[in-house]
């Protein structure tokens, strides 16, 4: 019911919104951070909430409004890495702007989050800039050692969650089963519910992946996530978030693993553009089907069957590699070999 509410409230404040496309009043800004934040990316992409964000980073400065002004980029920042939006030049310039901004006036919790999403990004993109081991936090922009010092009571544990929730998106993407367990471990405490619809989505996506992969060897010490997870997916899906569904599709093939699950994940995914998505589906299939054959699953049920077949797709713009392929046992190469054209495409160059 709470959920059922919460889309009628964000439709009827995007409608409000609608009304004054031009009222740029202090306070008027704040509300409508306020339900951007809050209520009306829940009935939106969020890739289509960067640039309302921004604006709103603009108009509240202009006002004095400063902390949500920043607040504002902040969301801006975490539905850029949500959207799967490539991470080339354009990223880096803009959260070493953002930094800038929140270093003149003072801000230093949110200099650390910009920081941290900035050192993701080098993790991702591999380099000189990059850490050591990809899925922690000590490079060229961040070394949460050192920054973690620095905090203590309520921003210690804001920044403890910040860190967690990237360095267990790393940990996915870069396949390290000891970091998703730490990690998972960190944010154990939080409460499914966050005020920051996108912070939100961003670390529960991850906790689902995490746990359920985690889950398929056998390691079932963070089996409530999975459940949790499964059941929050799939409420937000069912009330029409765009933003619910592709996950929800990856969610329910990595539960219940099946070429036919695969492919309808991979084709939705990819269809929405979300590279990091396809990416990690094919990643997975390919692994699931190189199990299979490792262990004669390949002669099983779920893999045999001829309405099963995996749609390799990468998103609609690319042209590297786009094949219906059947099972004959050595299909995994086909879909690992998607996957890193994936990553390339969307920038993860270190996966590559």
């Amino acid at each position: 019911e709470k959920y059922e509410k919460a889309f009628v409230y964000a439709n009827a404040s995007q409608r409000v919104m609608d009304c004054f496309p031009g009222e740029k009043s202090g306070g008027f800004l704040l509300q409508k951070l306020a339900l951007y934040a809050g209520l009306i990316t829940l009935r939106i992409p969020f890739r289509d909430a960067i640039e309302p964000f921004l604006e709103l980073n603009q108009g509240l400065l202009a006002v004095g409004d400063t902390d949500p002004g920043m607040g504002a980029g902040m969301h801006a920042m975490f539905c850029f890495m949500i959207s799967s939006l490539p991470l080339g030049s354009l990223l880096e310039p803009k959260l070493l702007l953002f930094e800038e901004m929140a270093e003149n006036l003072g801000k230093k919790s949110f200099i650390v989050v910009f920081q941290i999403i900035r050192q993701c990004l080098y993790n991702l993109q591999g380099g000189r800039k990059s850490s050591t081991n990809p899925t922690k936090l000590a490079g060229d922009a961040f070394n949460e050692v050192e920054v973690m010092k620095r905090f203590e009571g309520g921003a210690h544990k804001m920044t403890n969650r910040d860190i967690g929730i990237f360095r267990l998106m790393l940990a996915v993407i870069f396949d390290d089963e000891q970091t998703m367990e730490e990690m998972l471990d960190r944010l154990d405490s939080y409460p499914i519910f966050d005020r920051p619809v996108d912070r939100q989505h961003l670390r529960m996506s991850y906790v689902a992946f995490a746990s359920m992969i985690l889950a398929q060897k056998s390691n079932t010490k963070h089996k409530k996530w999975v459940d949790s997870t499964l059941q929050f997916f799939e409420k937000l899906t069912k009330f029409g978030s765009p933003n619910a569904q592709p996950v929800y599709a990856c969610l329910k093939a990595l539960h219940r693993p099946s070429l036919g699950a695969f492919d309808e994940a991979i084709q939705l995914v990819s269809n929405l553009g979300l590279l990091n998505l396809t990416a990690l589906m094919n990643e997975r299939c390919g692994l699931w089907l190189q199990e299979m054959t490792k262990t004669g699953g390949a002669s099983g049920a779920n893999v045999r069957s001829s309405s099963e077949r995996c749609s390799l797709r990468l998103p609609l713009s690319d042209t590297h590699h786009s094949s219906d392929i059947g099972i004959d046992g050595t299909n995994f190469e086909e879909y690992l070999k998607c996957a890193l054209w994936c990553y390339h495409d969307w920038g993860a160059t270190a996966k590559v």
